[in-house]
């Protein structure tokens, strides 16, 4: 475009840069050159507008990827307790790296290539569009004015390496603070009753507000870093239109007898700015990685985790004393010791008991006995080091079932909560079945909705904790499991309704591994584990109580 305009305004060119003759008087000339230009800066846009589509396209592609990939790992096996649980002091605020970290990592990734590709393609057709000015200063001889331009590059780009290594530490601290403010709030939405009755706003506020206040800290940390990197980025693509007037000016001989000529001035000028405008543009394009290193920090550091649990899941298998056997038939325990997962405690020692079908155990004990601990050994949720543990290997009908004090709430319709984990085209049974599980635990009024199975409400938060309870016990009947492991899963009956869910157990064939304080629960159960805290227990009949 600058060409096209020397043109239009009468001043000489040499042939090789343009496509008419330069020795046609002014008034005479033809203008539809500039029309060629324009046509060509257009076609340019163009490029470059499509160019900034595919690379959005393609970070878009780099998450879908990663994505994907994080998820066949997360979503394996039972990864995603392990994750939260027993990584929890290895990996923060696993949701938040799934998913806002992984945004933010692929999008300030390829955000950079946007503005570097643009420059490259600017500075490329300068140094090609130009060719013929360069070749004339070659012929010259290069000069050790040249290594002015070397050096300032070079110095600059130590500097912003520097800078952008400092803003990606900053960047990860942000993150995490980002992390722990979310979660402070969305406790405060979880357990809003209970802060209510408690009357613990000011707990929650202190709380949240220190939470904030570490935030405001690593936030004032990140943000002289980042305004150091955009302030140094606009500094270089200001200046460097004047260093490289300054290196010209240096190399060139200027009195004013002898002036140095019009179109050399012009056109060496032209290509010193633009490539050390191109050139600069490059070296800021690798300072806004910055960002993307805090992110890669994190999103990496959840791969290693989970890349590690894998092998660790691997190396157990070949390694550890502790053996898992399939059984459909029964539950047997043989001479089981476990440990808590960080080894700071021995819950059982020597332990064996066996639950055949039809003879339900009862689980008893004091607090931290480890009478939960005993029902994640046997969900296979808990490693342990020595014994042998004989399960069913499937989940659902006619293999194991777990029923915990409350039950898992899945965002959807009713029938999706009754039969979950299955998909809708896997339901087993018709749906006058599941009306009639609904039916015989009172929940009948759940049918009311409009859309009855397939009505969508926020049911976590509108069915109070016995129901809830019920409802999971109606994913249970439509299971049908052999055996069922139930944590404290009739906490919140009344004695009626337990018995009535307990008889149902045993009408559906499903026996229990049960976890209970209540004595109410004893006479559903043939078999009574009492745990001493101490990492002994014993076994008797529960008619015996």
């Amino acid at each position: 475009m600058a060409i096209a305009v020397a043109f239009v305004q009468g001043i000489d060119l040499p042939r090789r840069f343009t496509f008419f003759s330069a020795d046609i008087p002014k008034g005479n000339r033809n203008y539809k050159a500039f029309v060629l230009f324009a046509i060509v800066a257009l076609l340019c846009s163009a490029v470059l507008v499509g160019t900034m589509y595919m690379v959005q396209r393609l970070s878009l592609s780099f998450r879908w990827g990663l994505q994907v990939g994080l998820h066949s790992l997360y979503f394996q096996g039972s990864r995603i307790y392990d994750m939260n649980n027993l990584k929890s002091d290895e990996v923060d605020n696993v949701d938040q790296r799934l998913t806002t970290d992984l945004s933010l990592f692929t999008s300030s990734s390829f955000s950079p290539s946007i503005g570097a590709s643009i420059n490259q393609l600017s500075l490329a057709g300068s140094v090609i569009v130009l060719g013929g000015a360069l070749q004339q200063v070659l012929a010259k001889g290069a000069s050790w004015y040249h290594l002015i331009l070397i050096f300032w590059s070079v110095m600059w780009t130590i500097v912003l390496f520097y800078i952008v290594n400092r803003m990606s530490v900053r960047t990860n601290s942000k993150q995490e603070s980002e992390g722990e403010f979310r979660i402070a709030h969305a406790r405060a939405v979880e357990f809003s009753e209970s802060i209510a009755f408690y009357c613990g706003e000011s707990n929650e506020l202190e709380n949240t507000e220190a939470k904030y206040r570490r935030l405001e800290s690593s936030y004032t940390a990140y943000l002289p870093w980042v305004y150091a990197v955009q302030g140094l980025s606009f500094f270089l693509g200001k200046s460097s239109v004047i260093v490289a007037a300054s290196v010209y000016a240096l190399q060139s001989s200027c009195t004013p007898e002898a002036p140095p000529p019009a179109q050399e001035s012009i056109f060496l000028l032209i290509m010193y700015a633009t490539i050390m405008k191109g050139i600069m543009a490059l070296i800021n394009a690798v300072s806004m990685l910055g960002p993307a290193a805090g992110f890669a920090n994190r999103v990496g550091k959840l791969f290693e985790v989970m890349d590690d649990l894998v092998f660790s899941e691997a190396r157990q298998k070949i390694q550890r004393a502790g053996r898992i056997l399939s059984n459909p038939n029964e539950i047997v325990v043989e001479h089981l010791t476990c440990a808590t997962p960080d080894n700071s405690k021995v819950l059982f020692k020597d332990m064996s008991f066996r639950v055949k079908q039809g003879e339900p155990l009862i689980v008893m004990g004091p607090s931290g006995a480890g009478k939960t601990s005993l029902l994640r050994v046997l969900g296979g949720l808990w490693p342990f080091q020595q014994g042998t543990l004989s399960k069913p290997s499937t989940i659902g009908r006619g293999g194991m079932f777990f029923l915990p004090q409350r039950p898992y709430i899945t965002l959807g319709t009713l029938r999706q909560q009754l039969i979950y984990p299955h998909q809708l085209e896997n339901q087993l049974g018709t749906d006058d079945e599941l009306i009639d599980i609904l039916k015989s635990l009172d929940l009948t009024h759940l049918m009311f909705f409009e859309g009855g199975l397939d009505a969508t409400e926020s049911w976590s938060d509108m069915l109070s904790g016995g129901e809830q309870q019920r409802l999971g016990f109606a994913r249970l009947f439509y299971h049908k499991p052999a055996f069922c492991i139930m944590d404290e899963s009739t906490s919140a009956l009344d004695v009626p309704l337990e018995k009535k869910c307990m008889e149902m157990c045993a009408m559906y064939k499903i026996t229990a591994v049960s976890v209970g304080h209540r004595p109410t629960l004893i006479p559903f159960h043939a078999h009574l584990l009492e745990l001493d805290g101490s990492g002994g227990c014993t076994i008797s009949p529960a008619s015996k109580k």
